[in-house]
């Protein structure tokens, strides 16, 4: 038994002693008016102290089973909640995600960080399989220049070492985005963007958009978010309007500045005159190349640069 159980029953102990000793002190010389007076205030006392000792016992519980049965009330509610926007199909799972991106072609991930595929290995190994079978994967990432996305620099490079990178160059496009650019979400991945939304079982195949979150409980399932109606439509078409605006201009910058030393003066007059366009005709392309490979410094160089400018080629 604890300490504070122990109280009232002590107390109540030690007045019916001192009432025992009263009425065997008083008992010969007091009337029996007084004794019961004696024994019916020290009663009296008794009762308040365990009405004083009950009250402030009971509660601090009895606020705290009220305050939990409005949590759990709460919680239940919340529940109902995320239930029926998980049968409304707002909320996702891993299975559908993955259903829905073995049925997209082109896919663009806009990241403020570009964390994930480092650092989730499955996440990493889908990508992976997804470039093997020619989808096409979009990165939009902050502007280098923006000093609150700091991490992203180092992170492209060290995704640039990833072999599936590194083995499906031509598949991948690296856009940085501009410098006042607001990010209201740290990931946002939307499926097949240039296709219209869909309705019914072909919903699928149809332009998709989620974010998600990295459930710090290893063990609860990982829910996706879904992205739809105007809101999926805007983000889409100023993506799509920005992409049509930069085309080749981040890819052939770099090649200007990685490969300055080495390219011959009419590569570089040829790939500076193509900035505002974003594809690249097959035979210039093959052109370039050739051109590159006339200079012998360059030579080695030749299969980087086509593979940079690659995911820009326009078939005739």
């Amino acid at each position: 038994m604890e300490l504070k159980n122990q109280v009232v029953p002590v107390a109540g102990f030690a007045l019916t002693l001192v009432a025992c000793l009263l009425w065997a002190t008083v008992k010969q010389s007091a009337p029996v008016g007084e004794i019961a007076a004696v024994i019916l205030i020290s009663l009296l006392v008794y009762t308040l102290l365990v009405t004083v000792y009950t009250w402030f016992t009971l509660k601090p519980h009895t606020l705290f089973e009220s305050q939990r049965a409005e949590y759990e009330m709460l919680h239940q509610k919340i529940k109902a909640t995320v239930d029926r926007l998980i049968q409304r199909e707002r909320f996702i799972d891993q299975n559908m995600l993955r259903m829905i991106e073995r049925e997209a072609q082109h896919i663009w991930v806009i990241t403020t960080n570009l964390e994930n595929e480092l650092n989730d290995k499955e996440l990493a190994k889908t990508v992976k399989q997804n470039l093997k079978s020619g989808k096409r994967y979009t990165y939009f990432l902050p502007h280098p220049q923006a000093i609150e996305f700091r991490s992203v620099k180092r992170n492209l490079e060290r995704f640039k070492e990833l072999p599936l990178y590194a083995d499906h160059t031509s598949h991948v496009e690296i856009i940085r985005l501009p410098l006042d650019t607001q990010f209201l979400l740290e990931e946002v991945v939307i499926y097949n963007p240039e296709k219209p939304a869909l309705k019914g079982e072909d919903e699928s195949k149809g332009i998709n958009g989620f974010t998600y979150y990295e459930a710090k409980d290893e063990k609860s399932a990982k829910l996706h978010m879904k992205i739809e109606g105007d809101l999926l439509k805007f983000l889409a078409n100023r993506l799509e309007s920005y992409l049509e605006e930069s085309g080749l201009k981040y890819a052939l910058e770099e090649i200007l500045t990685e490969f300055s030393d080495v390219l011959p003066n009419e590569a570089k007059i040829d790939l500076a005159n193509r900035f505002g366009s974003r594809e690249m005709p097959e035979k210039e392309l093959d052109a370039l190349i050739d051109r590159v490979n006339t200079a012998e410094a360059s030579r080695d160089h030749s299969g980087k640069i086509y593979e940079m400018l690659s995911p820009y080629k326009k078939k005739e």
